[in-house]
Formats: structure tokens, C-alpha cells, sequence
């Protein structure tokens, strides 16, 4: 094989392995039971089915949910999942299901924010 061929198809591979990486790297959030993956929480949770697993990466991640069917929501085992909602004006986690399930997850609010670090809908938990 001519040198210049053996060095573009090494390139090729190396370039592959890279974006495969960088891949993995950009989306900090997974469907467990789909293997989707996505840029935000919101977007996990508006995608999943009842029941499926949503894990997110050990990161700060700066944005309110809403949570209308019953999923898992897991942070990272070793900890360093925030949710920081300190900067919005309205509830940071809303609960309007039972069967939902908060695991490894740090939830940061401060006594300027106006309202609920979580809220659950009267009768909507378990």
C-alpha cells in the first residue's frame, strides 16, 4: 500500500475514534433503556416512555423541570449532579406524577428564589 494511502486511512481511523468520543462527550444526559442521548434534562424527560431510567453526568446543569410521568431521574453514583436553580422565578422541580424517583441529586436554591426548590402536585406522590 502507497504511504500516503496507510497515513489518510490511519487519519480516517484516528478522526473516527475522536468524534466517537467527542460524542459520548457532548451529551450529558441518557435514556438508560433507549440509549438515547440528549443535551438537556427537559429533553430526556419529554422523550421517555414511564418507567425509563434518565442518568445524568456528574455536571451542573442550569434549567427547571417538569416531571409528568413516572421515571427516575439518576445522578451521577460519586456524586456532582446539580441542579442549580437560584436563577429562575418559578418552581425548580415540579412533581405531577407518583412513581417518580430522584436519586443522587444535589438541588441548589437560595432564599431569593421564589419559589420551590421541588414541588409535588397535592396527591401526585407515593
Amino acid at each position: 500500500m502507497d504511504p500516503s494511502c496507510q497515513f489518510r486511512a490511519f487519519f480516517a481511523c484516528l478522526l473516527s475514534l475522536s468524534l466517537i468520543q467527542l460524542s459520548a462527550q457532548t451529551f450529558p444526559v441518557e435514556n438508560t433503556n433507549t440509549g438515547d442521548a440528549y443535551m438537556s434534562i427537559a429533553g430526556a424527560i419529554e422523550a421517555a416512555s414511564d418507567g425509563d431510567v434518565v442518568m445524568l453526568n456528574a455536571l451542573t446543569f442550569n434549567e427547571t423541570l417538569s416531571i409528568q410521568k413516572p421515571l427516575t431521574l439518576k445522578g451521577d453514583a460519586g456524586g456532582g449532579t446539580v441542579i442549580d436553580i437560584r436563577n429562575t422565578a418559578s418552581w425548580g422541580i415540579l412533581l405531577s406524577s407518583s412513581g417518580i424517583t430522584l436519586e443522587n441529586i444535589t438541588v441548589l436554591s437560595d432564599i431569593s428564589h421564589e419559589g420551590y426548590g421541588i414541588h409535588s402536585d397535592p396527591g401526585a406522590t407515593d
